[in-house]
């Protein structure tokens, strides 16, 4: 029996799709480490993470996840998780030690929930990847380089349960009941050659096809056959058909 192929179409990989199936896990990470602002998930994009100052975890497998953290991307991680500008404080060795420890324990926490959320090891292609933004209301704090087929159970799993959701499919009549449409109505037509029509002018009267008191058909307004009659009616100031 042949696998099924582990794949989904780019436009599956949307920043909303994304964020419905990691955000909780950033959002519990965020919870656990940052003493203000909270960290969430801010951009998705197809492709390589990009060189940045940013902090940046890239998912290698399954169960295994390697960190590269810059000087300039550690401390823009660390005054967004105290919530201070650390070139206002005077740090000895000591500090800034704790500081690195503390920069490296909260992206091992972070790298850990991945690898946990991506324990089994799925097949795939691992060429293609998703770069996905953490910020901090406008501060973006890291990147995460994630390969395309890790995420692809969860996508699937959840467009399975919006698939298999409790609202019934409508009947086709209910569906269109509230589409609206363009009608006409149609008192009456009048045929005459070209020439004549290149001398009408203002004043001139045509003689329609029809007489008054005769029904008047009601059209859509981007066809010709009629779907309902009436008579013609004048109401508040109006010409309108009376069904």
């Amino acid at each position: 029996m042949t696998e099924v192929r582990n794949w989904l179409p780019r436009t599956a990989f949307s920043e909303q799709t994304v964020k419905a199936c990691l955000g909780n896990l950033v959002s519990n990470w965020s919870s656990a480490w940052f003493a203000h602002a909270p960290a969430a998930i801010s951009a998705v994009r197809v492709g390589d993470a990009e060189n940045s100052v940013k902090p940046q975890i890239e998912i290698v497998r399954g169960n295994h996840a390697e960190i590269r953290m810059t000087a300039p991307g550690k401390r823009r991680l660390l005054e967004a998780l105290f919530d201070v500008d650390l070139s206002t404080l005077t740090l000895q060795e000591g500090d800034r030690r704790l500081l690195d420890l503390g920069a490296e324990r909260v992206l091992k926490d972070l790298a850990a929930r991945f690898d946990d959320a991506f324990s089994k090891e799925v097949s795939g292609d691992r060429t293609a990847s998703l770069t996905i933004t953490i910020s901090t209301g406008i501060h973006d704090v890291l990147q995460i380089a994630l390969p395309e087929h890790l995420i692809v159970p969860m996508i699937k799993a959840r467009l399975s349960r919006t698939a298999l959701g409790p609202a019934p499919l409508l009947r086709r009549s209910d569906a269109l009941r509230r589409t609206s449409v363009r009608a006409k109505g149609v008192v009456g037509s009048a045929e005459l050659p070209i020439a004549e029509l290149d001398g009408i002018g203002i004043g001139d009267v045509l003689v329609l096809n029809k007489a008054l008191g005769e029904p008047v058909e009601l059209r859509l307004a981007d066809g010709d056959v009629p779907v309902a009659a009436g008579m013609l009616r004048k109401t508040a100031g109006q010409v309108s058909i009376q069904l």
